[in-house]
């Protein structure tokens, strides 16, 4: 597509000389058509439908929170005349890192910022059960936050510019899902975790408002052990199994449709376990490290494998497509990581440190290797775990059909085990031959980011730039590593080109696609540091990846730079 084109599909969006054939829909107090995205020129009514469509195709299946009768894509002006603010979350994440809808997704994302606002307000326009749904969306696809206007608010308030960095993703979807808590609270839907409350309302709304309500538990248990907190909202009822026949609208309703409800279930269960995890081994910092000392936490591991083992029995074989079975895997892979990592972690906690200013030579957590040590096997199982945290994301997603749309906690779930394997190399937990198998899988798992980020900004290039230079410091990804992944996934669809309107409209187009070319430099700025500090002051970079603060309590105390150093 060429540059003209786009030029011209920019000039008319921004001057409103798109044609809009509102005259063949009919006008009335339910019409979409008299919302304010139309009335005010935010976003044409013609792309309404491509722009639905793009969505429903690419993220829906990860998070499968809008109704059935929404994401049908029937009578679009009539069915979501009332869902403004599912659907203007629904366009911020369908038009994120489109090349070519700049403009209409800035636009669109201010017009979120502001019914944002409103629900903070706890005006009743946005109190419905939507505006969760749109929330957790939101949480899940974190939309864009500006260096620039960062810098712009604390030069406002006379504070130094050049210190201001980035809000991390984690940041913003703790944020955005407090208020989805909140609000869930507030329209009372803790009641639909019981089967008989609420009984005599209409069916449909009865199931949505209790899948609005699991989906808010699986946000706030994810995020709260994300960021090293305590959770926020209640589970399902203690006396109350839910089922997939507990999510009707999720079951398939064709017969080649997808199973959403055994894929919620699936997480749903697998999620308790985690949430029962993080309440004895992390309940508060004091608590964890008299696990670590003590070392009576293996009793805890134990169970926690049979729980898993029971899982994976009910689930193994569960009939999806194979990138959500392997996002399902993958995950039970990293519930094992987090688990067993407690183990590793109790380790170097206990490992006595060299009094300051010692210079007794470099010391080894494992020197005699990690079958030594009274936690080996735990230490293998969560070395392993990371290793397959990767290889399923490798072998089941193809980075520009699945990796590109995949929600953030995934990625930060990929990061997680990368970094923990580099952590596991620097202690000396990793003999040569599987210290050659982990940098072989980074750089395979770089490659793939590479592959799937649409621009710069694009969440995937920017964590490839971090684990490049976490990894391998001053050095290349090799070519060999894009020639895997091209041989791997050799259906790869490439990037969106930028598009014309007329193209755009056309349904069959929504995947034309481009390259978008990124080799990691080693020298550009990063998000959240300067490469330097990575080198210098490994604790800042660490520190601002996920999960460590709140799992890995003694790096809160002797900080990651103290641990590297005194080996």
């Amino acid at each position: 597509m060429s540059q003209a084109h786009t030029d011209q599909m920019r000039a008319r969006e921004e001057s409103g000389a798109l044609a809009r054939p509102i005259t063949q829909y009919p006008r009335s107090s339910s019409s979409l058509l008299t919302s304010e995205l139309i009335q005010n020129d935010i976003v044409d009514i013609q792309l309404l439908e491509p722009l639905l469509q793009y969505f429903v195709q690419n993220f829906h299946p990860y998070l499968p929170i809008v109704p059935s009768h929404l994401s049908s894509l029937d009578n679009i002006t009539q069915s979501w005349a009332k869902e403004t603010f599912l659907l203007t979350a629904v366009l911020t994440v369908a038009t994120k890192d489109r090349v070519g809808l700049e403009s209409l997704h800035t636009r669109i994302s201010q017009y979120m910022e502001k019914l944002l606002l409103r629900v903070v307000l706890g005006a009743a326009s946005v109190r419905h059960v939507g505006s969760v749904e749109g929330l957790l969306l939101l949480a899940e696809w974190v939309p864009h936050i500006s260096a620039e206007e960062c810098a712009r608010d604390a030069a406002a308030n006379n504070g130094p510019s050049h210190q201001v960095q980035v809000t991390p993703e984690e940041s913003v979807s703790w944020n955005l899902i407090g208020l989805a808590v909140r609000q869930a609270y507030l329209l009372h839907l803790e009641r639909y975790s019981f089967r008989g409350e609420c009984k005599d309302e209409d069916e449909l709304e009865y199931h949505r408002n209790r899948l609005a309500w699991i989906f808010t538990y699986l946000a706030d248990r994810q995020i709260s052990i994300q960021m090293g907190q305590a959770f926020w909202c209640r589970g399902p009822g203690l006396s109350t199994r839910f089922t997939i026949d507990d999510y009707p609208y999720l079951r398939p309703q064709k017969g080649n449709g997808v199973d959403y409800a055994s894929f919620v279930q699936a997480q749903v269960e697998l999620t308790t376990i985690f949430g029962n995890i993080h309440d004895i081994l992390y309940a508060s910092k004091t608590r964890t490290v008299q696990l670590m000392l003590m070392g009576d936490y293996t009793k805890y591991l134990d169970d926690s494998s049979k729980a898993l083992a029971m899982w994976k029995e009910a689930w193994a074989n569960v009939d999806l497509p194979h990138y959500l079975s392997g996002l399902l895997c993958l995950q039970f892979e990293y519930l094992r990581l987090y688990i067993n990592a407690f183990a590793f972690q109790a380790v170097l906690y206990r490992t006595p440190k060299s009094p300051a200013g010692c210079d007794s030579g470099k010391s080894s957590y494992f020197p005699y290797s990690v079958m030594a040590s009274a936690d080996g096997r735990h230490i293998y199982i969560a070395i392993d775990a990371a290793k397959s945290v990767l290889k399923y994301l490798m072998e089941r997603l193809n980075p520009t059909q699945h990796l590109r749309y995949i929600p953030v906690r995934f990625y930060l779930y990929e990061i997680h085990a990368s970094v923990f394997l580099f952590k596991a190399l620097t202690v000396g937990a990793l003999n040569s031959e599987e210290h050659q198998t982990c940098t072989t899988l980074v750089r395979q798992f770089i490659s793939m980011l590479k592959s799937a980020a649409t621009s710069p900004s694009h969440i995937a290039s920017r964590y490839g730039k971090l684990l490049t230079s976490l990894w391998f410091q001053g050095q290349t990804t090799p070519d060999t590593t894009d020639a895997f992944v091209e041989s791997r996934h050799s259906a790869q669809n490439l990037l969106p080109s930028p598009i014309d309107l007329d193209d755009f409209t056309n349904p069959s187009m929504i995947g034309s696609t481009n390259s978008f070319q990124d080799d990691f430099p080693t020298q550009q700025v990063l998000p959240l540091l300067e490469p330097t500090e990575a080198l210098e002051c490994p604790d800042v970079f660490l520190s601002n990846l996920p999960f460590l603060r709140g799992g890995f309590p003694d790096l809160d105390t002797h900080g990651v730079g103290q641990l590297l150093t005194d080996l």
